[in-house]
């Protein structure tokens, strides 16, 4: 399980035109921050306690790196990215945005939580019909 503790303009007005925002990440073992992107904005990440398995893709190479305490991350704008607990215990990082409401797309949500038709994906992508057909409802999605 995981936890984030926010300090985004939505809650804390005063960030609004900084460019800047920050939040708490509280890793439970085995805890994660599922497949995502931020498409405005570049994530810095600063490992605290615990360790985590903090990795992004590019369209040619994956980039993994177990990280611990003292340890920095940097996700770019628009690149998926992901994090998971792989230590013995609790982890917490703190995450800071280049962007005062920095918006997050989560890749499961956007496949699974819609209308797109269940051929279209199956069409688009390497997973079949009755696959899909278990995740739509998992994530609200209909067709």
């Amino acid at each position: 399980m995981s936890f984030l503790t926010t300090a985004f303009v939505t809650s804390l007005p005063y960030l609004n035109r900084l460019g800047i925002s920050a939040a708490r990440g509280d890793f439970g073992i085995n805890g994660t921050v599922p497949m995502h992107f931020h498409p405005d904005a570049t994530e810095l990440l600063i490992i605290v306690e615990g360790q985590l398995s903090a990795g992004f893709i590019t369209p040619t190479k994956v980039y993994l790196k177990t990280v611990k305490p003292g340890d920095v991350v940097v996700f770019p704008k628009g690149l998926l990215h992901f994090l998971v607990n792989t230590g013995v215990g609790n982890a917490i990082a703190f995450a800071f945005f280049s962007s005062s409401n920095p918006t997050t797309q989560i890749l499961d949500y956007l496949l699974f939580g819609n209308d797109l038709s269940t051929s279209i994906i199956a069409n688009t992508t390497l997973l079949d019909v009755s696959q899909i057909m278990k995740l739509k409802p998992q994530f609200g999605g209909s067709g």
